[in-house]
This record gives C-alpha cells, sequence and structure tokens, in this order.
C-alpha cells in the first residue's frame, strides 16, 4: 500500500484582521481602557476601513467609536481613475475619511490629472457631518474649499515633483538624485523656473541621474543659497541609498543621521 500526504500552500498573504491593546493602571493594576481595532479589506487586499473602538472597561457607555474609510481609483468610473486601474495603479487611496461615532470629522482627497497627482485638499469644518458626499470623479464636496496643497510642475524624467505650491501661495522646489530616488534639496520661496534659470535642465537631470551626489554637485545645490538669498534651502546627501547621511539647513549648518529610508529586507 502506498501512504500519502496532502499540503495545502497558500499564496495569499497574511492581513491583520483585529488588533486589541489593554491598558493597566500601574498603581492598582487594574485594567482602565479597552482598545479594539477592526480591519476591513478589498477584494485585492487593500484596506477599505479600520474601526477603532476605544472604551473604559466594562463601561459600555463610555465608549468612542472612531473609523477611517479609504477609496481607491477602481471605485471611480471616470478618467483618468479608469485609466489609473488599468494601468495597476490602484494602490494609491483617492479619498480618506474619518468618523467618530459615524459622524464626519475630517477627509483629504487627492485629485489627479493624467494619471499624475495635481490637488490635494483636506476638509475644512468646524462641528463634525452628519452626512458628506464623496468624490464622484467630476463633482468636488465645496466643504473641501482650495485645494491644500497643489503640483505646479513636475520633472521631465521620471515624472518626479518638481514644485509645489500650498494654500498660501507658498512654493517649493523639490531637486532629485540618487537615480531619481530621493530628494536632494527643498526649496521654499521661489519657482522651478528660477531654479532650471539657474542651473539648467540638462544639470538638474544629471543630477538626478547619479548613483550619488558628486562633490561639485553638492557644492552647486549649496550655492543655491546665495543666489537666492530669500530662498529657504534644504540639502540633503545620503549613504548606500539607504541612509540620510547629511542635511544641510537654511543657515548652513550640517547635521549627521542616519535615518533609515527603507524597510529591512
Amino acid at each position: 500500500y502506498f501512504e500519502a500526504s496532502a499540503y495545502k500552500i497558500y499564496t495569499s498573504s497574511y492581513l491583520p484582521s483585529i488588533e486589541r491593546e489593554y491598558f493597566f493602571d500601574t498603581k492598582t493594576g487594574y485594567q482602565q481602557v479597552d482598545l479594539e481595532k477592526r480591519y476591513i479589506y478589498t477584494d485585492n487586499g487593500l484596506l477599505k476601513s479600520v474601526n477603532t473602538v476605544t472604551k473604559k472597561s466594562n463601561n459600555e457607555l463610555d465608549k468612542k467609536n472612531n473609523t477611517t474609510e479609504y477609496r481607491y481609483p477602481f471605485e471611480i468610473q471616470s478618467n483618468p481613475y479608469v485609466e489609473m486601474t488599468n494601468s495597476n495603479m490602484i494602490g494609491m487611496p483617492i479619498e480618506t475619511i474619518h468618523k467618530v461615532n459615524t459622524k464626519i470629522i475630517g477627509a483629504q482627497l487627492s485629485i489627479y490629472e493624467n494619471k499624475f497627482l495635481k490637488n490635494y485638499y483636506k476638509l475644512n469644518i468646524s462641528q463634525p457631518l452628519e452626512t458628506f458626499s464623496s468624490f464622484d470623479g467630476s463633482s468636488i464636496n465645496p466643504l473641501y474649499n482650495n485645494p491644500a496643497l497643489s503640483i505646479v510642475s513636475y520633472h521631465s524624467q521620471f515624472k518626479k515633483i518638481a514644485q509645489v505650491q500650498d494654500n498660501t501661495g507658498m512654493n517649493t522646489v523639490y531637486l532629485w538624485g540618487y537615480n531619481w530616488e530621493f530628494p536632494v534639496a527643498e526649496i521654499k520661496n521661489i519657482t522651478y523656473q528660477q531654479v532650471k534659470d539657474y542651473l539648467g535642465e540638462n544639470k538638474i537631470n544629471q543630477i538626478g541621474s547619479s548613483l550619488v551626489s558628486s562633490t561639485e554637485d553638492i557644492t552647486q545645490l549649496n550655492n543655491l543659497r546665495s543666489q537666492f538669498p530669500q530662498a529657504q534651502v534644504v540639502t540633503y546627501t545620503y549613504r548606500s541609498e539607504e541612509f540620510i547621511s547629511s542635511r544641510t539647513r537654511i543657515n548652513s549648518l550640517q547635521i549627521n543621521s542616519s535615518l533609515l529610508y527603507r524597510d529591512w529586507e
């Protein structure tokens, strides 16, 4: 006769479903607060909502129910969101809604154009809402008001963000390096066109494509401070494409640090 064994191999990822935390009084040792999070996912494994219930132990009346809901491109049946879904760009939440005991207390909305982020909104309310109209692909709820942040331009290569503008009119320019992986300069209060006129687009692209910032590149970036005295310039260098090696602030003070930039393998 033959003996055989059957094995079931799971290829799907394991996602958390429930998380519980218990807080105790350090003096009495009695449990004071219960916190429970429940995670709900879409059919393709993206986080759909997180429900957090906080209550004092053995007191169902003193309970707070917080919920965060996420909406993705595949839930909006208009372009560019249909195009994003067809391009498998489904993991970026378009709208995030925050509730406390079913009332809306906040929301964020990201509007895309030609599959690239164009405007970022934050809900502007003074008190919780009973009802709320989510983004349908065309109409933006007027409670979002003006964009909190607008993407003014992208770099021609790899479509990295070049310039953003906040709702006060402040412009921020980003220059990239390390094969366009990490920002090497953040420059406030000037435009990308001003930086491009000074450095030249070829130089900006060369810095972006370099695997490591050269001494010449770092010098040119730091020279932006004297070239644009009205600007606030922060420059960055990295070590082994994983860590921030140094950060040079507005006043040219260099700070050595070791901030991990990518997940452990």
